[in-house]
């Protein structure tokens, strides 16, 4: 009590004297003065744990006070951030408890105000990438005081303090990717008018940065675990559909197919990466589950058969697109069927048999009631041949196993 009616009338007074620039130093003074009587009491009456908390936790709430009163709302973040980091790191290495409690109250306070003031503001907040870089970054620095702590033995892990620090390091992480796509958005918003096809490139940027970050964070030892490696499979994940929903999404319609080589050359090279990463997923799957190998060939071969679809639908002016998905498809039966005898994926065999029959259904239903009588003629032609050529190694190949099998 006495202190509230002691503040009230030295802000009174400081006001009156126009001296409202040093209302931060007076908050600095105040926490000093508890700090002092909180050790004084700790030293001289070591059981009066009550007064010590009393006095410590009002230092603690000039010091939160301080930042604010000296430079303003704005500026709250960035001076709590100095103010918990210093604080944590000097905890940390004392092993000073209360001032470690402090330390996450006040970067608690910081990470709120950030949020609540600038992350979700509806206008322009001025110094923006300054303040979120600097909180990043202040976020890494703490979780790297407790590196040690978060590897020394699986028990800590389940206790009270390994469990908030592990959470920490989860929090830390994905805020730290969303940090990454939050500044691609911000040069996005600033240069992305001199680009052709800005949305384009930005969900590009978007899955690149995802993906580097993905690879980064699983293979940092000091933070790698069971949860961060699933965090790096889930955004690997992310990053394949992304990928498989942009081939749907034709890259400026109105333009020339000449003016769009450089993008769908891009997006091209985006699903090889994605059939590659395809292939590490699958795998790590059949380790973790004992499954078929028979689901990693399958896996790659329905993707690769989506992939090439959309491309060819949504990318490219062909003419008599229908014909073309259909040819396309048979090859690619004739592709599978081979590829199951030779490797001895019953799978894949089967599923080009079923990609067969089902373009040969599509053609004769769908396609060919839009053609010419010349352009039947060479739709039965180019379908005939690859038909047969399906029948022949079909049946070349099943004498060869039968031969074998003898």
């Amino acid at each position: 009590l006495n202190t509230v009616i002691n503040c009230i009338l030295v802000y009174g007074l400081f006001e009156m004297a126009e001296y409202g620039d040093f209302r931060g130093l007076i908050a600095l003074v105040y926490a000093l003065i508890y700090i002092g009587l909180g050790q004084l009491i700790q030293k001289n009456a070591s059981q009066e744990h009550s007064a010590q908390a009393l006095f410590y936790l009002t230092a603690i709430t000039f010091s939160i006070l301080m930042i604010p009163f000296q430079f303003g709302i704005e500026w709250a973040s960035l001076g709590w951030l100095i103010e918990a980091v210093l604080l944590l790191y000097y905890a940390t290495r004392r092993s000073v408890g209360k001032m470690e409690v402090a330390g996450w109250v006040i970067l608690g306070l910081c990470v709120g105000n950030f949020v609540l003031t600038d992350f979700i503001s509806f206008w322009p907040v001025e110094h923006f990438i300054l303040k979120y870089s600097l909180i990043t970054l202040g976020l890494i620095l703490v979780l790297s005081f407790y590196v040690r702590k978060l590897g020394t033995s699986e028990m800590f892990r389940h206790t009270k303090k390994g469990s908030l620090l592990h959470g920490y390091k989860y929090f830390t992480i994905i805020s730290t990717w969303i940090y990454a796509l939050r500044m691609i958005a911000e040069l996005f918003d600033r240069f992305g008018k001199y680009l052709a096809y800005d949305t384009f490139y930005y969900y590009i940027c978007l899955a690149l940065v995802t993906a580097g970050f993905a690879f980064l964070i699983g293979r940092i030892k000091w933070i790698k675990d069971k949860v961060v490696a699933g965090i790096a499979v889930a955004l690997f994940v992310l990053v394949d559909l992304l990928c498989f929903l942009m081939n749907f999404f034709q890259v400026a319609p109105s333009a020339e197919l000449s003016s769009r080589i450089i993008p769908i050359a891009i997006l091209v090279l985006y699903n090889v990466y994605v059939i590659w990463s395809i292939k590490d997923l699958t795998v790590r799957l059949i380790r973790k589950t004992g499954s078929s190998l028979e689901i990693y060939p399958m896996a790659m071969a329905v993707y690769f058969l989506g992939a090439s679809v959309s491309l060819l639908v949504s990318q490219f002016d062909l003419g008599n697109i229908n014909l073309i998905i259909s040819i396309f498809l048979l090859v690619m039966a004739l592709v599978y069927i081979a590829l199951g005898f030779r490797k001895r994926f019953v799978i894949l065999r089967r599923a080009g048999l079923a990609l067969a029959v089902f373009s040969t259904a599509k053609l004769f239903i769908a396609d060919l009631a839009f053609l010419e009588t010349g352009g039947k003629i060479i739709a039965y032609f180019c379908f005939g041949l690859i038909l047969i050529g399906i029948s022949y190694v079909y049946d070349r190949v099943s004498r060869n196993i039968e031969k074998v099998e003898e």
